[in-house]
C-alpha cells in the first residue's frame, strides 16, 4: 500500500505542475523558450498567464518570464501589472488593434 500512496501522491504533484489557472481553463497553452528557459503561457483577452516548465536557478528569471509573455502573446506588458514569483507570473496586456 506504501508504493500506491507515494506513486498517487508523485501524480498529484506532476500533474499541477503546469496547469494555468482557472481563468486560462481551456484556453492553449503557448510554449515558449528564451535564453533557455521554457514557459507555457495562457492568454484571455487582457490578461496572460506564464508558468516556467523547467528547473533553473540562475539569475533573470523574472525578465524572461516577461520577454516570454510578450513573445508568445504578441503584447505589450502594461507597466506595473506583472507580478509574480520565478514559477508563475501574470501580467495585463496591452495589444495592437488588429487590422482592417
Amino acid at each position: 500500500m506504501t508504493r500506491l500512496s507515494l506513486f498517487l501522491c508523485v501524480l498529484a504533484c506532476v500533474t499541477g505542475c503546469a496547469s494555468p489557472g482557472l481563468q486560462f481553463a481551456g484556453r492553449p497553452a503557448v510554449e515558449v523558450t528564451v535564453d533557455g528557459s521554457r514557459f507555457s503561457v495562457w492568454r484571455n483577452g487582457d490578461t496572460a498567464q506564464a508558468i516556467r516548465t523547467n528547473m533553473e536557478r540562475r539569475p533573470g528569471i523574472m525578465h524572461r518570464a516577461y520577454r516570454a509573455i510578450e513573445q508568445a502573446t504578441g503584447c505589450a506588458i502594461r507597466p506595473g501589472t506583472f507580478t509574480g514569483d520565478p514559477a508563475l507570473v501574470t501580467a495585463r496586456l496591452t495589444c495592437p488593434d488588429p487590422p482592417s
